[in-house]
């Protein structure tokens, strides 16, 4: 990294809380999945199914994993800029790659099997012989589902939620070498150019255009989150980039309230439009190649970016009156935010792992229940909250064996007030 680039860098506490927000509300999102009209092949189901929880997840799937990967991004350029590449690898193989392995081999089939015994519920299938179906898989040419492909007869092995993981690392290693070369003098010089361009007014919503390109030309077998997993990748280069060149987020914290105003407008397009393609025209507009999917697609992807633009713009909007440090560190305001948001920090990747599993088996025994379905989602994502955070904190947090498994630093640094544990400043996401 360039001197100039060191010398921006600074502690984004917005984005650890926003990092924290996105994976602790997935306990709601994927709660409201059980509800909703779509159908879910690793969960398990409420009848009969709610308009408004498909509405409610609609409404997040539009911006949510597009956000957590461009907040990767941030975290990607900050590693970096205290690592070797080699060192970087390292350290993506620990976070990611052994808890990728450990969630869908201990994780990940616990839900598949809760989600057949409520499909086939006369099936006396016992969870021995259900593993042995579910890791019947064969070697297949998709590079997004890292060449493991389920046996075409049971097509039970999924990677359920874990794909963001998988995702995430295939694109780190792949990106790499384009990430370094932007970290050296050269590099810094092309981010300089590029921040001269997008800097310019209106020129930060071209972005949009990449992620438009990538979401509705390149379609793959497996949706993360309902979107091409290749528009990731552009969306990781976005975050890295933000990162880089402090400008660009400065720019979106001028035009926050206009990214927000075309979030919402695209959000109503977004789902108007599904409701068309599929329930009236009977078309797959996350697949398919007429026109109107690919129109659907890409104003998607400009709703999605916008969000982006509104959310982290906020967080870098221009301040009038901010707190004086003394007066901060006076009244305890700092460790008042700080410490919590530490802890969620150091809690998040294991929390991910573990939430989504948690809810699916609290979900199939409460569905069940004779209440209505907002009781029901109430309970479910309450007690899968507080059983998660229980199981993090019992199960994971107290021994170096499960701090590695699930992918936390074996010996992390005492807490601090302003730096969440193990992590420097600006570090934000996995």
């Amino acid at each position: 990294m360039t001197d100039a680039t060191h010398s921006t860098r600074e502690h984004r506490r917005d984005l650890d809380l926003l990092r924290v927000l996105l994976v602790f509300g997935l306990v709601f999102f994927h709660t409201a999945r059980i509800f909703d009209t779509i159908s879910l092949p690793e969960g398990v189901k409420n009848q009969p199914p709610s308009i408004a929880a498909t509405i409610f997840t609609a409404f997040f799937a539009l911006w949510g994993m597009p956000l957590m990967f461009t907040v990767a991004g941030f975290a990607i350029w900050h590693s970096l800029s205290k690592r070797t590449g080699q060192a970087f690898v390292v350290d993506r193989i620990h976070r990611l790659v052994v808890p990728f392995v450990f969630g869908v081999l201990a994780l990940v089939p616990l839900q598949v099997y809760f989600h057949l015994k409520q499909a086939e519920p006369a099936s006396r299938i016992t969870y021995w012989q259900f593993l042995q179906l579910f890791f019947d898989v064969r070697l297949c040419p998709d590079l997004v589902n890292a060449f493991i492909c389920p046996d075409p007869a049971t097509g039970l092995f999924t990677t359920a939620h874990l794909w963001f993981l998988k995702d995430l690392f295939i694109f780190s290693m792949l990106l790499l070498p384009l990430f370094l070369y932007l970290g050296g003098q050269r590099g810094g010089n092309v981010i300089g150019k590029l921040g001269d361009f997008l800097a310019r007014p209106g020129m930060i919503w071209l972005v949009a255009l990449p992620v438009a390109g990538f979401e509705a030309g390149f379609v793959t077998s497996t949706m993360g989150g309902s979107w091409n997993e290749y528009t990731y990748a552009v969306l990781l280069m976005a975050g890295f980039l933000i990162a880089a060149e402090p400008r660009l987020a400065q720019v979106m914290g001028g035009v926050w309230r206009s990214g927000l105003v075309i979030g919402l407008v695209v959000e109503a397009v977004y789902m108007v439009g599904l409701y068309l393609l599929m329930d009236v025209y009977d078309l797959d507009p996350l697949h398919g190649y007429d026109w109107g999917s690919l129109l659907w697609r890409g104003i998607k992807s400009v709703g999605a970016w916008a969000w982006i633009v509104a959310i982290i713009g906020y967080g870098s909007r221009p301040r009038s009156k901010p707190i004086p440090e003394g007066v901060r560190k006076s009244t305890g305001t700092g460790n008042l935010v700080a410490r919590p948001i530490a802890y969620a920090g150091e809690a998040f990747l294991a929390f991910y792992i573990l939430h989504q599993t948690v809810i699916f088996v609290i979900g199939y025994y409460v569905v069940q229940w004779a209440i209505g379905a907002l009781l029901k989602f109430i309970v479910i994502s309450l007690s899968s909250l507080a059983v998660t955070l229980l199981l993090y904190e019992l199960g994971v947090r107290r021994t170096k064996v499960t701090r590695w498994l699930f992918g936390m630093r074996i010996n992390p640094p005492a807490p601090s007030a302003d730096v969440p544990p193990g992590r420097s400043a600006g570090e934000v996401a996995v």
